[in-house]
Parts: structure tokens; sequence; C-alpha cells
């Protein structure tokens, strides 16, 4: 059976009206799903090399377009930062998948950066318990030998942090290394996957379910997945 990278697929992305369709075999080809014993890490490993992959672009967007130039925390950019720290934590945190990328791969040095962007991932950008933002309620004092002590006003304040370019880098740079060992894992179980469907049969082969782009069902978000 002849290896091709991209075998698996034309294209990547659908649009909502596209749910239930047939996915994308290019001219003279029609996909079937395979399930066979190695599939699962298959799939799971490039579902990983996915999380990784998008964290490593924005965080490489977010650097194009300046870190050290923000000054506002509403500004789009910082969604860029949000997304890199949220796609590199996922790789590590889903639940669901057999296998995650192999954080031994990286040095003291690396590792405690790793170590570093996963909590922040958990603290800022999956929930609100962080050093990066804190609302004050404020008391507007008098400060002058002038005045009389007194209160003027009560008011509030949420102050953020800005990540540094060093961090952003660090998601751009540990996100590399990741790839690199994530494609050498691929490359190794893909000839796998490909006997396992030769050893099937033609006949077995062609019998299986078309391959059809996921249906998103809201109601399936609030339920636990097992």
């Amino acid at each position: 059976m002849a290896e091709r990278e991209n075998a698996s697929y034309s294209r990547n992305g659908y649009k909502t009206s596209d749910q239930g369709g047939l996915i994308d075999a290019g001219s003279g080809y029609r996909a079937v799903v395979v399930d066979t014993p190695s599939s699962r890490e298959f799939r799971d490993l490039i579902s990983c090399r996915r999380d990784v992959e998008l964290a490593k672009a924005f965080a490489n967007a977010f650097i194009q377009m300046g870190v050290e130039s923000v000054e506002n925390a509403r500004e789009p950019s910082l969604a860029l930062w949000i997304a890199a720290l949220t796609s590199y934590g996922r790789a590590f945190k889903s639940s669901v998948r057999t296998v995650k990328p192999n954080a031994e791969i990286f040095d003291t040095s690396d590792s405690e950066w790793h170590n570093y962007l996963v909590n922040l991932r958990d603290k800022h950008a999956a929930h609100a318990v962080n050093g990066y933002e804190q609302a004050f309620v404020l008391a507007f004092i008098t400060d002058s030998s002038f005045a009389r002590r007194s209160v003027d006003r009560v008011g509030h304040v949420h102050v953020d942090l800005f990540p540094s370019e060093e961090e952003v880098r660090a998601v751009s740079a540990l996100s590399g290394k990741l790839l690199g060992d994530l494609n050498s894992r691929i490359r190794k179980i893909r000839p796998v996957i490909s006997q396992e469907v030769e050893d099937m049969g033609l006949d077995a082969v062609y019998a299986l379910p078309p391959a059809l782009v996921p249906i998103h069902d809201p109601a399936a978000v609030a339920k636990r997945r097992m």
C-alpha cells in the first residue's frame, strides 16, 4: 500500500453547513472510516499534533503582531495568547485520549517552562485564578495637608498584566520540539495502520462506513464524556 503523508484527507476544515456530508477524498476516490487495533492511538496522535500546531501558529502570530506593543486588555491580539495557551494545555489535559505529547523530551529548563505554561493555561486561560488579573474595590480618600480627611467616592478597577514576549516565545519553542517528536511517532505508526488495513482484505475495506463530516450536537456539549 502506498504511503502518502496527506493520503488521509484533502480538506480538514468544513463549514457548519457541511455537517453530515461526505469528507472530500479527491476526484476518483471515496474515504471510509477505519477502526483497526492501532487506529485509536493514531487518531489521538494526530489530534495532539493539531493542538500543538495551533499553539505554535497562534504564538507566532502574536509575536508578529508585537507582544510588547499591547497596551489595552481589549486588544484583539491578546486573544492569540489565550488561544495559544489553551491549545498547548489541551494537548496534555484531554481525558479521552489514550496518548499525549511526550514532555520527557524536554531538558530541565524546558520542563520548567512547560509546567509553568500548563499551570498558566489552567489558572489564567481556563479559570480566573491567577496573578495576571485582579479586580479591586477602591475608596478614594483625600491625601493633602490642606484638606480634611474624607472619603470622596468609591469605585473599582480591573488590573491586567500582559504576557512577556519571553513567555509567548516559550510556547512557540516548546510546541516546535513537541511537533518534531509527534511527527516521528506518527511516521512510525502509519505503516502499522496500512498493514492492518491490508490484512482486512479489499471486500472488508470497501464495506466500511463512509467518512462523514461530524455533526455538532449542542446538547452533547453539556454531557459528561466517558
